[in-house]
């Protein structure tokens, strides 16, 4: 239930779509880089092409890494979200998401969160303001980020996790709604007008 140590989190399907593939490979830099640093993964496993799978990418990690790298299976949300609070920050490096909901939650949960740019993580994450962005395009982005992510002191998560709180309490229904709806009856009105 509650790990003994500091980790970094990913958690969802490890497959490609949702750059897996880059967690494992930045991982393996960040924990060479980072003689304390530790990963855990959460989620479920895929297939890759060429016959690679996730589980293989992640046995390699502790073949090499040994206890550094924790795996689970996926588990209810009631189970997951301790688990989320509790992370040093979540990681996301997916190739294209749609304002995810992962994200979301890891940042009402107050955990910073480190997203790569241009796959709609920063339609809400500003880098250094309420969260972590990186460059997907280049390969050792993700590392450099994630040892950013690692060396966060405290008054520097405790300002990204508040303005995150800020940023997620802005999409409230209470907030959003009226807005919409005037939009609508702009758009309604409009449309009466022409006819």
């Amino acid at each position: 239930d509650r790990l003994p140590f500091p980790y970094l989190l990913y958690f969802g399907v490890f497959n490609a779509i949702k750059g897996f593939d880059r967690i494992v490979d930045a991982t393996a830099v960040f924990l060479r880089r980072v003689p304390d640093g530790r990963l855990v993964l959460v989620g479920r496993h895929a297939a890759f092409s060429k016959g690679r799978t996730s589980a293989a990418m992640v046995d390699a990690l502790r073949g090499e890494f040994g206890d550094r790298v924790v795996c689970h299976e996926a588990v209810p949300q009631a189970a997951l979200f301790p688990v989320i609070r509790r992370a040093h920050g979540v990681l996301f490096a997916s190739r294209s998401d749609n304002f995810p909901n992962a994200l979301q939650e890891a940042m009402a949960l107050g955990t910073v969160v480190l997203g790569p740019r241009d796959a709609s993580f920063d339609e809400l994450l500003v880098d250094g303001e309420n969260g972590l962005l990186f460059n997907p395009e280049e390969p050792q982005a993700l590392a450099a980020a994630m040892e950013r992510l690692w060396r966060l002191d405290t008054a520097e998560r405790d300002r990204l996790t508040a303005n995150a709180a800020r940023s997620i309490a802005a999409l409230a229904p209470d907030r959003t709604l009226p807005a919409l709806v005037a939009y609508y009856d702009e758009v309604i009105a409009a449309w009466r007008a022409g006819r």
